[in-house]
């Protein structure tokens, strides 16, 4: 109150009471967890903020439960039954079909720590973050970038502008007719009532990223996919379209495929030149150059007219099938299969020699890695300070040839491009089991130099390797390869990065 006229004045501080209280020793608010600090009330507040006991609520929406952090993990695979793979180094999210959810929510686990990653689509927008379940300043340690890198996300995005934009626009510029196939687009229209440069142009104006180009009939015909489509007397007639690289290239008849597998490239053409609707003399041409591309991958020509007698399959019940996966090895493989062909079991095969597996690194046994370094093949070394990597071959051991750089390192030789590298950086040198890794053991010859070129190859992609640059050429197979020796990436990734 007020000492001279004892009015109560609410909005000031009583600066006695004040410093009494922040004299006073509190318990941390999460005592109950466990916490055991105590202390003053303005030094509490700042505790309270990163206390290891500090409980967390679950990440996952419309759940309760908020306990302590180590406990997420459990609660999340028991309660929501949510499996969190642990990463390392490799992109880490998981962004699907949406179906008819706006919200797209998913958890993992990176160096130890949980992560949650919630991406929201409204309208045409996709708005995407990750959250750390976990101590501020153990956040502050990590970032993450976001990337579109797949086609399906180009898919979903067409479709989208299909429904909204693209079908006014036909019925606007009285289109006959328009098939679109990933991202090729076919379009009927009349000429003189439409005008298709303009659509072309209003098709680039759709959206930045995507641009259209466009090909016109010549000679009253067009190609579209495998199809080449002609307008003559303003009647349409079909027949197969090849592109010029196209080659006569398919799984030769003595390659240790599964019939099956090998006769499916001929069966498509067989199919395709049935169901197309050629002309007699299109139907024949069409058929003399699947004669052709049989005989030159070492098949009877007879094969065409035995795969076009076959009978199709019954369609077989699949709730009461189970199926099991051979590897398959040659005849024998097929006449153990051939035991089951009476059964409910449905018989599948792969082959284990693939270009991937050939190309690839061997695992090694641990138990044998003194006898390897006695081998021959593929190797890399890696620098102990950078950790750039350096891809070599030898016919020699490769303790031998570890020997070689190990000299050229210590007496200041410039011989080999890894010595050259630890000596005009000043970088160290380790022993043959830390910086050598065997990538692949084989023999001295043409194969051993693909697989070579290949781990070069690799290693320039991911901007890692200290060999000669210029000499690595673009290289498709080696592209596939390479994205397929680890699991396909989502549509959209998340790198987290700790910093």
């Amino acid at each position: 109150m007020c000492p001279l006229c004892r009015a109560r004045i609410l909005s000031t501080t009583n600066l006695t009471i004040e410093n009494v209280m922040l004299k006073l020793r509190v318990w941390c608010e999460f005592g109950t967890f466990g916490c055991n600090v105590t202390s003053s009330v303005g030094e509490i507040r700042q505790h309270e903020t990163v206390c290891s006991r500090r409980p967390s609520k679950c990440p996952t929406t419309d759940c309760t439960w908020n306990r302590l952090l180590s406990a997420i993990r459990f609660h999340l695979m028991s309660k929501h039954e949510i499996q969190i793979n642990a990463q390392n180094g490799e992109p880490i999210t998981a962004l699907g079909d949406f179906g008819n959810k706006s919200v797209w929510q998913t958890v993992k686990l990176f160096t130890g720590e949980i992560f949650l990653e919630v991406s929201k689509l409204q309208g045409d927008e996709l708005y995407t973050c990750v959250l750390h379940i976990g101590r501020e300043e153990i956040t502050l340690q990590f970032l993450y970038t976001v990337e579109i890198i797949c086609a399906h996300g180009k898919e979903i995005y067409l479709q989208h502008l299909e429904h909204s934009k693209i079908a006014d626009i036909l019925t606007k510029h009285n289109v006959i007719g328009y098939f679109r196939y990933v991202d090729d687009v076919l379009i009927i229209y009349n000429e003189k009532i439409t005008d298709i440069n303009e659509i072309h142009r209003v098709f680039n104006n759709l959206a930045p990223t995507i641009s259209f180009t466009l090909e016109k009939e010549t000679d009253n015909q067009i190609n579209f996919m495998d199809i080449t489509i002609r307008n003559s007397n303003n009647k349409l007639s079909f027949n197969v379209f090849r592109k010029p690289m196209a080659t006569d290239v398919i799984i030769p008849n003595d390659s240790c495929h599964p019939p099956a597998q090998k006769h499916a490239a001929i069966r498509h053409m067989i199919n395709r030149m049935n169901t197309y609707q050629l002309n007699d003399f299109d139907k024949n041409a069409e058929y003399q150059t699947i004669e052709q591309i049989v005989t030159n991958n070492g098949y009877d020509p007879s094969i065409i007219q035995q795969i076009t007698k076959s009978k199709h399959k019954t369609a077989i019940d699949s709730a009461k099938v189970s199926y099991a996966k051979f590897t398959y090895f040659g005849k024998e493989t097929r006449a153990i299969t051939k035991l089951f062909k009476e059964t409910q079991l449905q018989i599948a095969y792969k082959v284990g020699n693939t270009i991937n597996k050939r190309l690839s690194s061997k695992p090694l046994n641990h138990k044998s890695l003194q006898q390897q370094y006695e081998r021959s093949g593929i190797y890399s070394l890696i620098c102990p300070d950078c950790h750039m990597q350096y891809i070599g071959q030898t016919g020699r051991s490769f303790q031998t040839r570890f020997k070689e750089h190990f000299h050229d390192f210590k007496y200041n030789i410039r011989k080999s491009n890894f010595a050259y590298h630890l000596l005009d950086n000043n970088h160290s040198i380790g022993p043959i089991k830390e910086i050598m890794k065997i990538l692949y053991t084989t023999s001295k010859g043409r194969f051993m130099d693909t697989v070579e070129r290949f781990h070069i190859y690799k290693e320039t992609q991911a901007n890692n390797q200290i060999n000669d640059r210029i000499t690595v050429k673009p290289n498709a197979i080696f592209d596939i390869i390479s994205s397929h020796s680890h699991p396909r990436a989502p549509p959209l990734q998340l790198y987290l990065h700790s910093t």
